[in-house]
């Protein structure tokens, strides 16, 4: 069969697939990283075309969100559930139904996410995000940085992430006072993060990454003879 690649991109630069084998369709890959490493031509985020489907809201919400990682949400949701609750910080569950979860994101003026397409959904929806690193963050290491820098410049945004405490199962006197400490230093952190400047791409940038992507989408649909949107 052929594989075709829309908005895709490489986890490393060492192990790329093998595109020598097989049929292979290329679109566009996800950034500059990806588009350089497998000699194709980058747009950004397929994500973005959640955007021709439902355009952005007309005002910016209210509130203020927390997205982690999946695996984060498993592994220390409890924690940061709390630790939002104290700072009136909504905390969405990335593994909520997937309505359920955009109706809350789009009621919101910053989302704070440890999950790239957090970032990415609050992009194309032009509601400032800031991005942190937390537990899956390390875990990644090089892939998740990789990840989002290909994103990021794609849409010429230069990333910094603060970084949030990752915390591990306390097993005795002294582990309870480091997560008492860790908590701490995270409800601390979460809150100079509220104060700090939120990222958003350049409009001009955002625009002409729309255009590209809805060209794309069309010529897709007329090689693979695919249902129209709106049709």
């Amino acid at each position: 069969g052929k594989t075709v690649v829309f908005g895709s991109g490489i986890r490393s630069s060492s192990t790329l697939p093998d595109l020598g084998r097989g049929n292979w369709d290329i679109r566009f890959v996800r950034g500059p990283l990806s588009a350089r490493a497998l000699k194709a031509r980058s747009i950004t985020d397929a994500a973005y075309a959640y955007a021709l489907l439902q355009p952005p809201p007309d005002v910016l919400g209210s509130g203020v969100a927390f997205v982690p990682h999946y695996a984060t949400a498993m592994e220390d949701g409890p924690i940061w559930q709390s630790i939002c609750a104290d700072l009136a910080i909504s905390y969405i569950d990335p593994r909520a139904p997937f309505d359920e979860v955009c109706r809350n994101l789009r009621n919101c003026r910053l989302i704070l996410s440890e999950a790239m397409h957090g970032a990415i959904f609050a992009d194309l929806n032009r509601i400032p995000w800031i991005g942190f690193t937390a537990r899956v963050t390390r875990r990644e290491g090089d892939t998740n940085s990789l990840k989002w820098q290909d994103w990021a410049q794609s849409m010429d945004i230069a990333l910094e992430r603060p970084a949030l405490p990752v915390f591990w199962p306390p097993r005795n006197i002294v582990g309870h006072a480091k997560h008492r400490a860790k908590v701490y230093l995270a409800r601390r952190r979460l809150a100079a993060m509220l104060r700090s400047q939120p990222f958003l791409s350049e409009e001009r940038r955002y625009q002409t990454r729309m255009a590209q992507l809805a060209e794309e989408i069309d010529a897709l649909q007329r090689q693979y003879g695919a249902r129209r949107l709106g049709a």
